[in-house]
């Protein structure tokens, strides 16, 4: 993101508690919507973390409003947005992980896609300059187009229907091996019916020294099968005992 964004960013955050944190005022997310180069949906969260969950990322929040709730509305975008929408949306969000676009290895940070932008904008007020447990550091926030590679990788959304949680990255099997016999070790799982798209060679050459696999199953309970049975253990037939991921 530029300077100038960042620096919008800080300017929307001058107006803080007593305790150190940013304000989740109205006056913060107009700020940002204002703003020539207007926040997207999706926030990208540098962070080095493995193994961060949705609950993990909620703790920087206050707890969610409940049915009760009664906020102030705010004038966005020409539309009235009731308060407790606002604050509502911003509970609302995926997360997803960060990965190669093309081979699925997971890259460093994770994404938060929220319904709105009014959302993603109010959560970045909210959680700025806090620390997130586990992690050490300081909370550190970026929007970012939807429609970046690293937030969508085209191989997750090939397939009508599958979501990321029905799906397996299969690293370390040998790099000669075939599609066939992959299909030949996983009999008696709920592949996808079309075997081109259940069982995608990712990487791995005559040169290389192992290869990567995308497993595509008709559920989500096929990648846990798939990774209790196999992960570090041995793959059948073979002298492999490749790791098994499930995509997040």
């Amino acid at each position: 993101m530029k300077g100038s964004v960042m620096a919008s960013a800080a300017s929307a955050n001058s107006s803080t508690k007593k305790s150190g944190k940013p304000t989740m005022g109205s006056d913060s997310i107009l700020t940002f919507l204002d703003h020539p180069e207007k926040p997207s949906p999706v926030l990208y969260l540098n962070c080095g973390a493995h193994s961060l969950t949705k609950a993990d990322i909620l703790t920087l929040l206050p707890p969610a409003p409940g049915p009760g709730f009664q906020g102030e509305s705010t004038l966005l975008l020409g539309a009235e947005v009731s308060g407790t929408e606002a604050a509502a949306d911003m509970y609302r969000f995926k997360l997803t992980r960060s990965r190669d676009p093309d081979t699925l290895i997971p890259w460093v940070g994770y994404f938060l896609e929220f319904p709105t932008r009014e959302a993603a904008a109010k959560f970045y007020t909210a959680a700025l300059g806090q620390r997130l447990r586990g992690t050490g550091g300081l909370v550190r926030l970026t929007f970012v187009d939807p429609g970046k590679r690293g937030a969508r990788p085209p191989r997750l959304h090939e397939v009508p229907g599958v979501t990321r949680a029905m799906c397996a990255l299969v690293a370390g099997l040998p790099p000669k091996l075939s599609p066939v016999s992959v299909e030949r070790a996983l009999m008696g799982f709920d592949l996808l019916k079309d075997k081109s798209e259940a069982i995608v060679k990712l990487a791995g050459d005559a040169y290389a020294s192992e290869s990567l696999w995308l497993i595509r199953f008709q559920s989500e309970e096929g990648p846990k099968r798939l990774r209790r049975q196999f992960h570090r253990r041995s793959w059948p037939l073979i002298n492999a005992s490749p790791s098994v991921e499930i995509i997040d």
